[in-house]
C-alpha cells in the first residue's frame, strides 16, 4: 500500500490541472463564503462535492495544494476499499493484483486523484459495495450509494441495483434498509428543490440537454471516438486505452470462471457494466468518465488474469519448474501492462502533449504554480477592488478578488453564448454571455479581464475590450491579463 500512496500523491500534485477542477473548486470557495449553489450561482453538477470541499477550505484555506492532497487521499481510500472488497470476494492474491492494476493504470491514476466528482463518487460507491456485499450492512450501504448519487447524478441509477435481493431470506429487510439509507440523499435533493426549484432543474438537467452543439451524426461520431479511444486506438489516452481494454476484457473473462456463479461477483460486474453504459448517455461523452469503470472492473479482471497466468504457467512448466514459469510470466505481463501506460503518464505529468484541455505550446499554464501566480497577479492588478472577469474560474481560487456575477462557471458563459439568452434570461439563469461581459467592461463594472488565449471566443472578447480601452499588461504562459488604464 505504501507504493500506492506514493504513486497517487505524486500523480495528484504533478498532473496538469483539468479545466473542470476550476469550476468545482471555485464553487466550493463560494459556498465557503456563504453563497448557495443554484440560487446564487450556476452549478451544472450535483451539490455534494462542492460542499465537502467548502468545509475543507474553511479548515485549511482555499488552495490548489489542499484540494489536490484531499483528492489524492480520496483516491487512496478508493484503492483501500476496493482491496478489501476483492480480498473478501476473491482472496488475498487477487486483491493484491487488483491494487497493482489500479496503481499502474493510467486511466485511474490520471483522473481519479483530481478535484473532480469521479474520485469522490468512486469512494462512496466502493464503500457502499463493501458494506453491501461483505458486511451486509444494507442501511449504511444505502446511505453511501445515496451520497455517491449526490456527487454525480449519473451514478443515481445504480441505486436500483442495490434493491435487488442478495438472498431470499434477507429480501425485504435488505430493501427496507437500503430505502431508509437513501432518505438523507433524497432530503438533500428535496431541500434544493424547495429553495431553488427552477434553477436546480435547469442547472442539472436542462443545461445538459442543451449544451451539445452536435447533430445526430456528430453525437454518433463522438461515441465512436470514445469507444475507439478506450480500445487504445486513439491518441487522446494512447496506451492507457490498451490498459483499460485489458481490464475490461479480463472482467468479462471472469464471467465464465467458477467464481462467476457467486452473487457478489455478478453484482460487481453488473455495477461496472451499468456504469459503462450510463457513461455513454451524456452528449458529448468523454474518456475520463470511464475511470470509475476501470476501478470497479479491476478486481474481477485480476481474478481472471490470475487464472489465465495459472493455466499458461502450468503448460510452460513442462519445460521449466512451475514457480519459475509462473513467476517469469507474471513479471513479463506486469511489465507490458506498465509500459502501455508509460507514454500517457509522460504526457499528463510532463509534456502536456494532446492532453484534454491543455494546449501543448502553453502547457505550463496549467501547472498549479502558474495558476497560483495568476491569482496573485489578478489581485495586484485589481486596485479598484471591483469584480473581475476570468475566462476560467480556477484563476480566482487563491485570489481575494471576486468574480463578475454570472461568470462563476465558464460553462455558464458558453451556455449563454450558444443559446443567445436575453438580458432577462441571463439574469434568471445566473449566467452572463460574452455580450454581457462586454457591457460590464463598458459600464465600468469591471476593470480587469483575464483570458486564456488561443481559442476564437477569447480572441473576439479581447478585440472588443481593446476597443473599449483595455490594455494588455501581462502574460503568464498562455494567460493574458488586460486592465483599464487608471488615471
Amino acid at each position: 500500500m505504501l507504493l500506492v500512496v506514493l504513486a497517487v500523491l505524486a500523480a495528484g500534485q504533478t498532473r496538469f490541472i483539468a479545466r473542470d477542477e476550476g469550476f468545482y473548486l471555485f464553487s466550493a470557495k463560494l459556498i465557503a463564503q456563504g453563497e448557495m449553489p443554484y440560487r446564487d450561482f450556476f452549478l451544472p453538477q450535483a451539490p455534494l462535492m462542492p460542499y465537502l470541499y467548502a468545509l475543507l477550505f474553511k479548515l485549511f484555506g482555499s488552495t490548489w495544494q489542499v484540494a489536490r492532497f484531499f483528492s489524492s487521499v480520496t483516491a487512496i481510500g478508493c484503492v483501500w476499499f476496493l482491496y478489501l472488497l476483492a480480498r473478501n470476494i476473491y482472496g488475498e492474491k487477487t486483491a493484491r493484483v487488483c491494487v497493482l492494476l489500479l496503481t499502474c493504470s493510467a486511466v485511474f491514476q490520471l483522473w481519479i486523484p483530481l478535484a473532480k466528482n469521479a474520485g469522490l463518487g468512486l469512494l462512496f460507491l466502493s464503500i457502499a459495495l463493501y458494506l453491501f456485499l461483505v458486511r451486509r450492512d444494507f442501511f449504511l450501504a444505502g446511505v453511501c450509494i445515496g451520497l455517491c448519487a449526490l456527487t454525480r447524478f449519473t451514478f443515481a441509477p445504480l441505486t436500483i441495483l442495490f434493491l435487488f435481493p442478495l438472498s431470499r431470506v434477507d429480501c425485504w429487510r435488505q430493501v427496507r434498509a437500503v430505502v431508509l439509507g437513501l432518505v438523507p440523499a433524497a432530503l438533500v435533493v428535496a431541500i434544493f428543490l424547495y429553495l431553488a426549484p427552477q434553477n436546480f432543474i435547469e442547472d442539472n438537467f436542462t443545461y445538459h440537454t442543451q449544451r451539445t452543439r452536435l447533430d445526430e451524426e456528430g453525437i454518433e461520431d463522438n461515441k465512436r471516438y470514445v469507444l475507439m479511444a478506450l480500445m487504445g486506438l486513439r491518441d487522446c489516452i494512447g496506451g492507457g486505452g490498451f490498459q483499460f481494454c485489458t481490464i475490461l476484457l479480463g472482467a468479462l473473462g471472469s464471467v465464465w470462471s467458477v467464481v462467476g456463479r457467486r452473487k457478489e461477483h455478478v453484482f460487481l460486474l453488473a455495477c461496472a457494466g451499468s456504469l459503462f453504459a450510463l457513461n455513454f448517455i451524456p452528449s458529448p461523452t468523454y474518456v475520463q468518465y470511464f475511470a470509475v469503470v476501470a476501478a470497479l472492473a479491476a478486481a474481477p479482471a485480476a481474478h481472471s488474469l490470475l487464472h489465465a497466468l495459472e493455466w499458461t504457467g502450468t503448460r510452460l512448466a513442462q519445460r521449466v519448474s512451475p514457480r519459475v514459469a509462473k513467476g517469469s510470466l507474471a513479471i513479463l505481463c506486469g511489465l507490458c501492462f506498465c509500459l502501455f501506460g508509460a507514454q500517457d503518464f509522460k504526457r499528463f505529468l510532463v509534456t502536456g502533449e494532446k492532453v484534454i484541455g491543455v494546449g501543448a505550446p502553453n502547457h505550463s499554464s496549467w501547472r498549479i504554480e502558474a495558476v497560483s501566480r495568476a491569482a496573485r497577479r489578478i489581485d495586484e492588478l485589481n486596485i479598484s477592488h471591483k469584480p473581475v472577469y476570468v475566462s476560467w474560474p480556477g484563476y480566482l481560487l487563491e485570489a481575494s478578488s471576486k468574480a463578475l456575477p454570472g461568470t462563476e462557471n465558464n460553462f455558464g458563459v458558453g451556455w449563454a453564448n450558444a443559446r443567445k439568452f436575453s438580458e432577462a434570461e441571463e439574469l434568471s439563469r445566473r449566467v452572463l454571455s460574452r455580450r454581457g461581459i462586454i457591457r460590464a467592461f463598458a459600464s465600468g463594472e469591471i476593470d480587469v479581464v483575464v483570458l486564456f488565449l488561443g481559442r476564437g471566443r477569447s480572441t473576439e472578447l479581447e478585440k472588443a475590450i481593446r476597443e473599449l480601452g483595455a490594455k494588455k499588461v501581462d502574460t503568464i504562459g498562455g494567460i493574458s491579463f488586460f486592465a483599464r488604464p487608471q488615471p
